[in-house]
């Protein structure tokens, strides 16, 4: 009998631990943050998904984040320098999803559906490649060099004085 009421009271304790810890959860919540120590060194979008890349100051994780609001609608994966972003479930044609993700030697981006990425300003990758698929789009300043994948219809603008690289379907 005493071992019935000492597994109740265990449950009991466990329960209401438990509803204690979301209710104190839920008022100090934060949007997550990855925080990537061994850096992004390639990135896979898909999906609705607005990307910008932003060169990570000496002060600066580097990091992606989403916002609050949108964090239920897309799924965000990080291993060994690759990171993972894409939708989930299904989202109208006008809905985008912005990911803010801090950078400083990207190497490669790969954009599927209809997915675009974007530079905040000029990036520092000595060596970028791009590899857009489906209605993708891109507009990324580079000093280096900027290799290109993209789809025979595609349209791209290039600059002289920093790798510009914009992409228009025809």
């Amino acid at each position: 009998m005493k071992i019935k009421q000492s597994i109740l009271f265990v449950l009991g304790v466990l329960l209401i631990s438990a509803a204690y810890a979301q209710g104190v959860s839920n008022k100090s919540f934060k949007p997550p943050v990855i925080i990537a120590e061994s850096g992004i060194k390639h990135i896979t979008a898909s999906g609705n998904v607005d990307i910008l890349l932003i060169n990570v100051n000496d002060d600066e994780d580097i990091k992606a984040s989403v916002p609050k609001q949108d964090l239920g609608k897309v799924k965000v994966f990080y291993s060994r320098g690759t990171l993972s972003v894409s939708t989930k479930g299904f989202l109208t044609a006008d809905e985008r999803i912005p990911v803010y993700i801090y950078v400083d030697r990207l190497q490669s981006i790969t954009l599927t559906g209809s997915a675009f990425a974007r530079s905040k300003d000029i990036l520092n990758c000595p060596y970028l490649q791009v590899n857009i698929e489906d209605d993708a789009r891109v507009a990324i300043k580079s000093r280096g060099k900027v290799k290109v994948n993209a789809p025979d219809d595609y349209k791209m603008v290039e600059e002289d004085r920093y790798r510009l690289v914009l992409s228009t379907q025809q």
